[in-house]
């Protein structure tokens, strides 16, 4: 039974042919997708110049007091306030006692307050 088995491993080596392209085209076709492809270099920035008009900040800074522009302040303004009404008491406040529950609705408070305080984590 060895002997058909070998038999029949070799006619099937002998009949087996590659499928598909072979190494050399596969990189052909790789080189040219590659080309296809290809990512051109991004242009280089160009700097913005200052307009020729435009002075620099430092030199504005340093400008002579004679040349900075003279800013008038205006007059003082006098505030005319009105008297303050009298400010009444802060009014007291009682607390409400808490009416009673039975057992039961104090179990679902505390297991809302739970269940609450779990969700909080997420």
């Amino acid at each position: 039974m060895n002997v058909h088995k070998l038999k029949l491993y070799e006619k099937d080596q002998q009949e087996a042919k590659p499928e598909g392209p072979t190494v050399a085209e596969l990189a052909v076709r790789i080189g040219e997708l590659r080309a296809v492809n290809a990512v051109q270099a991004v242009p280089e920035r160009t700097v913005r110049k200052a307009a020729r008009a435009e002075r620099p900040v430092a030199a504005r800074i340093r400008a002579k007091p004679a040349e900075r522009p003279v800013v008038e302040e205006p007059a003082p303004v006098e505030v005319v306030r009105e008297p303050e009404p009298p400010v009444a008491p802060p009014a007291t406040v009682i607390a409400m006692p808490e009416p009673s529950r039975n057992g039961q609705a104090k179990a679902v408070t505390r297991r809302r307050r739970e269940r609450a305080e779990r969700l909080r984590l997420f």
